[in-house]
C-alpha cells in the first residue's frame, strides 16, 4: 500500500471519531402550555410533536423563565436521526442560534422553508462552559388550545396566542390584563368572536377587566397579543383567562380556601350564605397577597334575601351602593371579624 492510501484512511479515521451520531439520545417531550424544569449540563434535548390540525396560521413559541444565557447554543433539528454530537457542539442542523439576550426562541409559521405541519422537532440546548436550572414552557397555537379553569401568562418581549374554545355547558370567561404605566404605549391586541360572527372586543387596550358569556356547543375564537415593549421595559406585561359559572362571582361554599390571579386593576364579588348561623357568631375575613404593592378595597353588602341566583345581576358596580367598607390599604394581608346580628338572619355578603 503506498503512503497516499495510509494517510488518506489516517483522516478518514479521525473524521470518524470526532463525530457522534447517536440515536440513542435521550429527550424531553414538551406540550403547549405545560411547564417544565430541567438542568443543563453539556447538553439537552427537547422533544416537540407539531403534528395536530393547524387552527390558527402562528409560530410556535419556546419560552424560557431564566434565558440570557449568551454561552448557550441553541440547534433545532426535525428529526431525531439528523442529531449529530461533536467536540465542539452540534452540526447537521436546521438552524442554529443562542440564549444571548433572549427568553423566546421561535419557529416562524412565515418562514415556509424552515416551519413545517406534520413534524417532530428537535430543540437542543449546547453549553460547555456554564450549568444552570431553567423551565421552558410552549406556545403554539396550532392545536386546540383550550384550558381547564384558568391561564396566566408575562413576558416582556412580543408575542402572539391564539385560542379556540367550545365548552358543553354554559359558563363565563372572565379576561383581565395588568396595567403598564405609559402614555403612548398600548401593550394588547385583544379580539374575541365565535362561529356565529358575533365579536365581543375587538381593541388594542392597556388595563381591562371583563367578562363574556361562553354558549354550549359554539366555537369561541380568542386572539391575544403582546406588542413589544417601548418603554418600561422591566416591567412584565401580563394576561389572565379564567372559567367562571357566574360570571365574575364566586359563591363560598364549605369556607373553603379560594386563590384568584388579580390584575390591575381588577375586582371580584363572593357571596356567602349566613342563615345557618347563630346571632352573636362571627365570621372572619382574611387573605393576603403575594404583591406588596397591591391595593385593596373590600366592601360589604348585606342582604336579607338567601337566593344567590337572584342577587348575581342586581350586586351594586359602584362604591356607594354597598353597606360598609372593611378595608382600604395596600398591605400584603388583611383579617378582619364581623358578628351576626338580629337583622341579619338569612343574609349574602
Amino acid at each position: 500500500m503506498s503512503k497516499s492510501h495510509i494517510c488518506f484512511l489516517f483522516i478518514i479515521y479521525l473524521i470518524g471519531i470526532s463525530t457522534t451520531k447517536d440515536n440513542s439520545f435521550t429527550t424531553m417531550k414538551l406540550e403547549d402550555l405545560k411547564e417544565m424544569q430541567f438542568s443543563l449540563k453539556k447538553y439537552v434535548i427537547f422533544e416537540y410533536d407539531n403534528r395536530e390540525q393547524r387552527i390558527f396560521n402562528s409560530s410556535i413559541n419556546f419560552i424560557f423563565n431564566t434565558g440570557n444565557k449568551a454561552s448557550t447554543n441553541v440547534y433545532i433539528y426535525d428529526s431525531l436521526d439528523k442529531i449529530i454530537k461533536t467536540d465542539s457542539g452540534f452540526i447537521n442542523y436546521l438552524n442554529k442560534t443562542t440564549l444571548n439576550s433572549t427568553k423566546c426562541i421561535r419557529i416562524s409559521y412565515a418562514d415556509y422553508s424552515f416551519y413545517r405541519d406534520n413534524c417532530t422537532y428537535y430543540i437542543v440546548l449546547y453549553d460547555i462552559s456554564q450549568k444552570y436550572q431553567d423551565s421552558i414552557y410552549v406556545v403554539n397555537s396550532l392545536k386546540y388550545l383550550d384550558f381547564d379553569n384558568e391561564i396566566k401568562f408575562s413576558c416582556n418581549f412580543e408575542i402572539s396566542f391564539n385560542f379556540l374554545i367550545e365548552k358543553d355547558s354554559l359558563t363565563y370567561l372572565h379576561y383581565q390584563t395588568s396595567e403598564i404605566p405609559s402614555v403612548f404605549y398600548i401593550p394588547y391586541n385583544l379580539n374575541i368572536t365565535n362561529e356565529k360572527g358575533e365579536k365581543f372586543i375587538d381593541s388594542n387596550c392597556n388595563s381591562i377587566s371583563d367578562y363574556i358569556k361562553i354558549e354550549p356547543n359554539i366555537k369561541y375564537f380568542v386572539h391575544i397579543r403582546i406588542f413589544s415593549p417601548r418603554d418600561h421595559n422591566y416591567l412584565s406585561r401580563s394576561f389572565s383567562l379564567n372559567y367562571y359559572k357566574y360570571k365574575n362571582n364566586i359563591l363560598i361554599k364549605d369556607y373553603t380556601e379560594i386563590k384568584r390571579t388579580v390584575l390591575y386593576p381588577q375586582n371580584f364579588t363572593f357571596f356567602n350564605s349566613i342563615s345557618d348561623l347563630e346571632v352573636g357568631d362571627t365570621i372572619i375575613i382574611s387573605g393576603y397577597s403575594s404583591t406588596y404593592s397591591a391595593s385593596r378595597d373590600l366592601r360589604i353588602k348585606i342582604y336579607t334575601k338567601n337566593d344567590f341566583e337572584s342577587l348575581i345581576d342586581s350586586f351594586p358596580k359602584e362604591k356607594n351602593g354597598y353597606d360598609y367598607s372593611l378595608i382600604q390599604d395596600s398591605q400584603s394581608t388583611f383579617y378582619y371579624q364581623i358578628k351576626k346580628n338580629m337583622k341579619s338572619k338569612e343574609v349574602f355578603y
